[in-house]
């Protein structure tokens, strides 16, 4: 709670609290809003009930906005993991609107220059079905995990109204800190990931505090897209979450991803020291002066001479232990601690049938590459992703799998995406889910299944080159094209007209809404309704051997269910090596990564 909010509300009280105090009563206000209150042992929450639309139906939703689960993160708790605030049982606070964003990358700042930014960001949104809060209800919670490559994003953009409402779940929306601020890590053991850490916080603070607000503590399912999904592959991982978290849902991300891991953290941190004068043989002198700042100085420091640092998670010894690909490569999984507990929790995982395209939107008139653009355009692609130098020969070899018999002078644009898809998502998905369930002989284990997203939406039709869904397209369905996504799609893909949902889109939103709803309250994405399940096909769990998924698209029927996914080029990316600097590194050219940054912001890594 900002300081000077504490002065308001004590006022604030006298004229709410008989009301409000041991109920949830619902007030309307003379501008048709309501008002809600929740009393729990940390404070009475004030939040609004309102009426949200989907298909030509109105509901009700409650909404707490802007609910703080950790102290600022600001002066001597920069760079530090996040601390619970101090609640006082009798305080009125006010969650009836959204608190700043995080602070976003600099070079990405315009891009969210709509939204309020601070250090003091770190907030949570909560989406409740129906009037009020009903204090025997118990709905199973989603908490939301945004993109955008650790660097930009926000709680705000995505809504929990729709999915919440008509689908009788509770919707937790999360900032965490970013980019220099969530991640900067000096290389020591237990430094960095503030980040994970502060939605590691965030998810404490939903398992001690939903059941007021009428959720299910039980039934808390972790779901994220891109960067959010490997986010919440690190959370299932992590095992101060056991007990906490239950199911997750990975969209276009896993922390098998290559580029989920950070390996030149301490170069970066080294070179922001220099920069910005704090540099001292004693790191905590450095980290002293670090702190003392101003925000812009600070950002500059990262962005010096225009070459950008970049913050991903890193390896700390105590959140992420090792790189998760090399652990299932070479560890015992029966006696690996987080892959155990990871194989407990139920996993959802997928990705979209072209995840790849995200950076060659911007060249929508461009069908086709040269062969010489298409090997420079693999090789910096796998210096980014696989953070190696490959041999020419290496390079040579991935353009003649993805160009098969159609080698010639001219690369078709679809060659390009699969070639950018399967290595940086896809490979990664399937890893992860293998991982998952390689443990199904344990009594625990928990569900696993995948999924393709390949329903190409009504309102991309100036993208008709792409031939399928990239990345991102997925979450106007899944958060049933509420208000702020559906002005956002539009922008991003320079539509002529306003997004306006077809009957397809509708009806794709709404299985789609149904199977990440069932999956949250039953860890099983079938449907429990017997009509329900005549109506809609039965989607099998994923084995690595029978390698069964799910291909999400209109109509939805029985040919829906698939096996082995792109099969041979998952075999061909298993066996690729890079031949040089075994497990180095590799600087990414300054304009490629501009571009892939803001990028990302745009289509929500």
């Amino acid at each position: 709670m900002e300081s000077g909010e504490g002065i308001v509300f004590y006022f604030f009280r006298f004229f709410i609290f008989n009301l409000l105090v041991f109920t949830n009563t619902v007030v309307r206000s003379q501008n048709e809003v309501m008002l809600s209150s929740v009393n729990t042992p940390i404070g009475i929450y004030i939040g609004s009930t309102e009426t949200t639309a989907f298909d030509e139906s109105h509901k009700y939703y409650t909404a707490f906005k802007g609910v703080a689960y950790a102290k600022p993160p600001v002066g001597k708790l920069r760079f530090r993991r996040p601390e619970p605030p101090e609640f006082k049982a009798n305080v009125v606070y006010n969650a009836t609107y959204h608190r700043p964003h995080c602070i976003q990358a600099q070079e990405t700042f315009y891009y969210m220059s709509a939204f309020d930014q601070s250090e003091d960001c770190l907030y949570l949104n909560i989406f409740i079905p129906g009037n009020g809060v009903a204090g025997n209800a118990r709905f199973p919670v989603m908490i939301y995990i945004h993109g955008g490559s650790f660097r930009v994003g926000g709680a705000d953009v995505y809504a929990g109204d729709v999915l919440s409402t008509f689908n009788d779940v509770i919707v937790v929306t999360i900032n965490y800190r970013l980019d220099v601020l969530g991640f900067m890590s000096s290389g020591r053991k237990h430094d960095g990931n503030y980040g994970l850490w502060d939605m590691h916080l965030a998810i404490k603070w939903v398992s001690r505090y939903i059941k007021y607000f009428g959720g299910d503590n039980t039934r808390v399912t972790l779901f994220g897209n891109s960067a959010g999904g490997a986010a919440v592959t690190f959370q299932a991982m992590f095992t101060g979450n056991r007990g906490l978290i239950h199911r997750v849902i990975a969209q276009s991300g896993t922390c098998f991803a290559p580029w989920a891991l950070e390996k030149k953290h301490a170069l970066y941190f080294k070179r922001i020291a220099e920069h910005s004068g704090c540099a001292d043989e004693d790191y905590e002198t450095v980290m002293d002066c670090l702190r003392q700042l101003k925000t812009f100085a600070l950002q500059k420091a990262a962005n010096f001479d225009e070459r950008e640092f970049e913050f991903f998670p890193s390896i700390d010894g105590d959140f992420i232990v090792d790189n998760p690909m090399l652990m299932f490569n070479e560890s015992n999984l029966n006696t690996n601690e987080a892959f155990s507990l990871f194989s407990e929790l139920d996993f959802m995982n997928g990705i979209t049938s072209k995840d790849g395209a995200y950076d060659l939107i911007g060249q929508n008139s461009r069908t086709s590459f040269e062969v010489a653009d298409f090997k420079m355009y693999v090789s910096t692609a796998m210096q980014y992703i696989y953070k190696q130098t490959c041999s020419e020969s290496v390079i040579k070899t991935v353009v003649q799998e993805y160009l098969k018999d159609t080698f010639t002078a001219i690369v078709p644009i679809a060659s390009v995406i699969a070639f950018r898809t399967d290595v940086t998502f896809a490979f990664p998905a399937l890893m992860a889910s293998s991982a998952h369930s390689a443990n199904k002989t344990i009594v625990l284990s928990g569900n696993s299944y995948v999924y393709v997203f390949d329903y190409i939406p009504s309102f991309t039709s100036n993208l008709s080159w792409l031939q399928g869904v990239s990345h991102a397209y997925e979450l106007p369905f899944i958060f049933g094209f509420s208000e702020y996504i559906k002005t956002k799609y539009t922008s991003d893909y320079n539509s002529d007209n306003p997004l306006l949902p077809s009957h397809g889109d509708i009806e794709m939103s709404k299985i789609m809404m149904q199977l990440w709803t069932n999956f949250a309250k039953y860890g099983n994405p079938n449907s429990m309704n017997i009509s329900e399940q005549q109506a809609l096909p039965v989607w099998p769990q994923y084995e690595p051997t029978s390698g069964f998924y799910l291909d999400l698209n209109l109509p939805f029927t029985e040919k829906s269910i698939k096996q082995n996914y792109a099969a041979q080029r998952m075999s061909f990316i298993k066996d690729l090596k890079c031949e040089t600097l075994h497990n180095g590194l590799c600087a990414l050219t300054p304009m490629f990564g501009y571009i892939f940054v803001v990028l990302s912001f745009l289509f929500i890594c």
